[in-house]
């Protein structure tokens, strides 16, 4: 089986994207990430799958808290813009973040935050689970759709 057979072949699976954030010390970093999804209730967990070649994994292994800023079906744009300008990652968009915080987006749909419970490397990737210590619907997004990828592309 192919790469690219096993990419179109799940490429008709939809993934909701997110923006995982954290801050290790060295300033606030942040990635996106198509791969959200609810592990358990009690305790409240959930996980995120992560390219084990990414430069963002070893820095969010280091966090006190990460920050998952699920996105509306509007921020599509905003979503290609933080993946490409990493410099000016936190300069658009209304980022908050608070004393031991991971950075927060106004915008977004809703937004998890908690501490990385464990890693397991599966694959080329790297499971993270995140127990979550809080978490918010944005009530100005209601009525929002989430920005699903699905196909090669977004909803919007």
């Amino acid at each position: 089986m192919s790469d690219a057979l096993f990419r179109k072949v799940l490429g008709n699976v939809p993934t909701s994207v997110s923006i995982v954030t954290g801050d290790d010390g060295a300033g606030p970093f942040g990635m996106v990430v198509g791969s959200l999804v609810s592990i358990s209730l009690s305790p409240p967990l959930v996980g995120l799958f992560i390219d084990n070649r990414s430069n963002t994994l070893p820095r969010l292994l280091k966090c006190e808290e990460v920050c998952v800023n699920v996105l509306s079906d509007e921020q599509a744009q905003f979503c290609k813009d933080f993946s490409r300008e990493k410099e000016r990652r936190f300069q658009c968009g209304g980022w908050r973040q608070d004393e031991g915080a991971a950075p927060r987006l106004s915008e977004a749909l809703a937004w998890i935050a908690g501490r990385v419970e464990r890693s397991l490397v599966i694959g080329d990737h790297t499971l993270i689970v995140i127990k979550t210590r809080a978490l918010e619907e944005n009530p100005v997004c209601a009525g929002s759709d989430p920005l699903i990828f699905f196909r090669g592309g977004f909803n919007a």
